[in-house]
This record gives structure tokens, C-alpha cells and sequence, in this order.
């Protein structure tokens, strides 16, 4: 059934993989990306369009001063660009080889300043490159910069010959082998070629050749080899991939194999490389022709071809999601800090598109918030936290926690007490939920004050006593900092942990993430 699945999904491959793949590239700590494609042109043929734009990642930010301009010099004798649509960002101007689009004080979470089509200069030909400069300013970023590279390039064509699909069927800690092959169906000689392909918390490669470039969640292989026209070619070995053991089951998922000129595959490059890349040393894979070859030279533009991986996953393990409470001492007047959450204690990873398990905090009585985190959504007593997302999957490993830090202020003197209440987000989970959900609340204890002569006023901010949590974010299922035990839960009690588990559900269904405005890619 899982070949038929394959087999059907096929003719959507291409179409998937012409958009830009997710941003995994490694933002700065803030979560900020620029959105500036390199471009392929094919001279006489057809030109690009490209979208100029700001990610701040998932929470609208304000931003003063915001302005960015574009500098076309670099693309003399190489394309010309100009304003793709009439009515798009008439708060740009046009001088000469400057661009400049003043946006002035915005709350935004994804800007596109303006769209831009670049067609070549008449008369210019394959192999002419250039390049246009993006610079981003406000008073919160600074400045941010990134270069596109525009190359003119021959066309040709490259496609995955066969069924377009794979499909495994595997246990945790499995391994399989990965057939690669690509095809030139076209009538010109395909000069090298770049593949991508998936390596995750599920997926780690087991042989990393040397012409490979492995990344946190994604890899390729650049082949300096020509595919000569109406010919197939197979790798020489077939890549040897491993199921993580901690792999979710029963569970299925699927990756993709996708196959690019390296003029088309600077932007897929861009972002492996920026997630820390290692180049193998086990040798180099190579292409093997089921025909013979010739030698070709122009940078050329195809289509990206490609076939998706499926993997169905047998067997029976899941994660148990457990509380991260905590336990902190101080005075009247004191400030603590709390960091409250979530902890899988496994047999399995936690993985999610979007948050797989959040937590309700219910705010000790008699404590004031002075500072929350942004993953949290709430006031006064009542919180809800999500894991965060950002593009791509959530991995969270066995024995690996999620915690938010807590800036609390006690008001009066204790013992004051709150909850953490955990749960599985079910609308967005991808694996069996948890079975034992008796450890899924713990508590936020704050004691009579405790006097330390190392630690004035007794507080105990960033606490290290056994089972808490550390700034990394390890601890206890019922731990936080200056760790922590459980008190029953009865009566009133009772009814504020429910208040809890409504917030939870009530927030699987209206998530507070902000969804990307994915960039797209056009051509002309």
C-alpha cells in the first residue's frame, strides 16, 4: 500500500520541489532571516522574478526606522530589473542602480518590501554573471546584508527516471539503502549536478562520502560529472541511511531525494552550509552511466527533479511526556526565577510540525510575574507554553527538556504554591500519544525563606540543588530550579488543575505561533 502512496503522490514532486525549500539556514539569535534567492536567467528565453523580504521568525516584532535598499550595480551587462508588479510597494523608488524602500515604524512578522523582475540584457550570453546587494536597516537589527547571485545559464533538462518514489518498510534503529539515480532527457549535455536529501533526529547517514556536505537537517552531494543527453545514470553505491532507535512506532514519514544544476542550487547549498556543515572523508560517491559520457562547460538551469522517500515505521514505543515544576526559597520582596516545563522522558522522541506538547503554568497565589517568556502566551496567573517550531519539525529527544524561565516576585510570605500541567497536543502530534499520564502535573513551590549567608537575602535565582533544572534546560520530571517534590492534589486544587488542562486544549486548537508567509519564486 505504501508503493501505491508513492506512486500517487509522484506528479506533485515536481511541483513541491520548485518552491524554495523551508529556511533552515541558521538564523541569527534572534530568529531573523533575509529573503533575497539567487537567480538563474536563460538568456533570449525567459528572466525571474524575486522577492526582497524580511523573516522575524514566529511573533510579530516592532521595528523603527525599518528601510531597505537594494543595489542593482553589480548586474551591469548581466540583467536588467525593474518593479514586477505596477501596484507593488509604491513606497519604493528607483534611481539608477539604487532601490529603496522606506518602511517606517511597522509591527511585522514577514515583510516582502518589494518584488523584482530581472530579465537579461539583450545581446548577453550564457556564463555572463552579476550580482545585486540587499541591506536591511532599523534601529532593533542594525544591519542585515545578503547578496544574490544572478548567472546566466543554458537550459537543459534533468529527470529522476522510474516510479519518482521509494518506500521502506522499517523498525526503530533499521538501516536502509537509498537508490540515486537521475536522467538528461533533454538534447544538451548536463555539465555536474548537485543532490539534496534529508538527515534528521530520525535520519542520520551512516557513510558520509566526501564530495558530501551533512548539515543538522539536511545534506547534498555535488557530482562534477556530465550527463550526456538521453542517458541514466546510478550512484555507485547506494547511500546507507539509520533509523533512529528512538523513532516513534508505529509512525510513518517521508523525505525526498531532489536533483539540481549547481547554477540552480546555490540558495538549497546556502542553507546547508549554514547549518554547520561536515564534508565526509569516506570516499567519494560517484555517478555511474548506463551509457557512455562527453564533456560540456556552460552553467545551465533545469528544472529541479526529484522523488520523495516514504518510510512506515512498525513497532510499538512512544514518549511519556512528564512536568518540570520547581522549588525556590526567598523573602518578601525577593525575586526568583522559576524555569517551568516539560521533559520527555521517552522510550521515544517527541516530534511535531507544530507544537507537539505545551504546558499550562498556574502562577503561585501571592507572586507576581515581573517577567514571562515569549513562547508564552497569558497574564496575571494563567500561562500556556509551546514548544517552539520555528520552520521545519520539532525534535524533542528522550530525556531531553523544554523550560521557560519565570521571573517571579513574592509578595507575601509563603508557602505559596502553582502547577505545571503538561499534555500532549493531539491535533498536532505525529506519533501514538503517551499512555501514562500520571506524572503530567508538578508542582511551583515557594517555601518560608531559607537564610544563606553565600546567597543574600536567601534567594535562590538559577538554583542548583538536586533534581532542578539547569540553564540548559535538563531537570527532573518534578524539578525546577532548587528542585522540587509533589504536594496532593484535593479540592480546590483539583479545580485549578482542570482550569489548567482547558487552557490546554483550548490553545492546541487557537495556536498563538504565527504561521511564515512562505517566499515564493517565480519565472517569467
Amino acid at each position: 500500500m505504501i508503493r501505491k502512496l508513492a506512486a500517487g503522490v509522484a506528479g506533485l514532486v515536481l511541483a513541491a520541489l520548485a518552491a524554495p525549500l523551508p529556511a533552515f539556514a541558521a538564523p541569527p539569535p534572534d530568529g531573523v532571516t533575509v529573503d533575497f534567492d539567487h537567480l538563474s536567467l536563460v538568456p533570449e528565453v525567459r528572466g525571474s522574478l524575486q522577492a526582497a523580504g524580511l523573516d522575524l521568525g514566529r511573533k510579530p516584532r516592532l521595528l523603527h526606522d525599518l528601510t531597505a535598499t537594494i543595489d542593482t550595480s553589480g548586474l551591469a551587462g548581466v540583467a536588467t530589473v525593474r518593479r514586477a508588479f505596477a501596484d507593488d510597494q509604491d513606497g519604493c523608488t528607483f534611481t539608477d542602480a539604487l532601490i529603496t524602500c522606506a518602511e517606517g515604524t511597522v509591527t511585522t512578522v514577514w515583510t516582502n518590501f518589494v518584488t523584482l523582475s530581472y530579465q537579461p540584457v539583450p545581446g548577453a550570453v550564457a556564463g555572463a554573471e552579476g550580482s545585486a546587494t540587499l541591506r536591511i536597516t532599523s534601529r532593533e537589527l542594525g544591519t542585515l546584508t545578503k547578496t544574490a547571485k544572478v548567472v546566466l545559464t543554458q537550459e537543459a533538462e534533468l529527470a529522476v527516471p522510474g516510479e519518482q518514489g521509494q518506500a521502506f518498510d522499517v523498525e526503530p534503529g533499521d538501516t536502509v539503502a537509498m537508490a540515486m539515480s537521475i536522467s538528461n532527457p533533454g538534447t544538451v549535455p548536463v555539465t555536474g549536478v548537485d543532490a539534496f536529501f534529508d538527515i534528521d533526529a530520525r535520519l542520520a547517514a551512516v557513510k558520509k562520502y566526501s564530495n558530501c556536505w551533512y548539515g543538522t537537517r539536511r545534506a547534498y552531494c555535488h557530482f562534477d560529472q556530465t550527463l550526456e543527453p538521453g542517458r541514466t545514470y546510478d550512484a555507485a553505491e547506494k547511500p546507507v541511511l539509520r533509523i533512529s532507535p528512538e523513532i516513534p512506532a508505529p509512525y510513518v514519514f517521508e523525505s525526498f531525494l531532489a536533483w539540481q544544476t549547481p547554477a540552480d542550487s546555490r540558495d538549497y547549498v546556502d542553507i546547508v552550509m549554514a547549518q554547520d556543515a561536515k564534508k565526509g572523508d569516506a570516499g567519494t560517491l560517484k555517478l555511474v552511466a548506463r551509457a557512455a559520457t562527453a564533456k560540456a562547460a556552460l552553467p545551465q538551469t533545469a528544472g529541479p527533479a526529484g522523488e520523495r522517500v516514504f518510510f512506515e515505521v512498525h513497532g510499538k514505543q512512544t514518549a511519556n511526556v512528564t512536568a518540570v515544576g520547581a522549588e525556590l526559597t526567598g523573602e518578601v520582596g525577593d525575586t526568583v526565577t522559576a524555569r517551568l516545563g516539560l521533559k520527555n522522558l521517552g522510550p521515544s522522541m517527541l516530534i511535531s510540525y507544530n507544537p507537539a506538547a505545551e504546558a499550562a503554568v498556574i502562577i503561585p497565589a501571592g507572586t507576581t510575574v515581573t517577567k514571562s517568556p515569549e513562547e508564552c502566551e497569558g497574564s496575571g496567573s494563567y500561562y500556556v507554553c509551546r514548544i517552539p517550531t520555528w520552520r521545519a519539525e520539532t525534535f524533542t529527544d528522550k530525556g531531553e527538556s523544554v523550560t521557560w524561565p519565570f521571573t517571579l516576585r513574592i509578595d507575601r510570605a509563603g508557602p505559596l504554591t502553582g502547577w505545571v500541567t503538561v499534555k500532549e497536543n493531539l491535533i498536532y502530534l505525529a506519533q501514538p500519544p503517551e499512555t501514562n499520564t500520571t506524572d503530567n502535573t508538578a508542582d511551583i513551590l515557594i517555601g518560608r525563606p531559607v537564610r544563606n549567608t553565600a546567597t543574600p537575602g536567601g534567594t535562590t535565582p538559577g538554583g542548583t540543588t538536586p533534581g532542578g533544572t539547569t540553564p540548559d534546560g535538563d531537570g527532573g520530571g518534578s524539578g525546577g530550579e532548587g528542585g522540587g517534590g509533589t504536594l496532593p492534589i484535593t479540592g480546590a486544587n483539583a479545580a485549578v488543575i482542570g482550569v489548567a488542562g482547558a487552557l490546554l486544549i483550548a490553545g492546541g486548537v487557537v495556536a498563538f505561533l504565527v504561521t511564515r508567509r512562505r517566499k515564493s519564486r517565480f519565472e517569467a
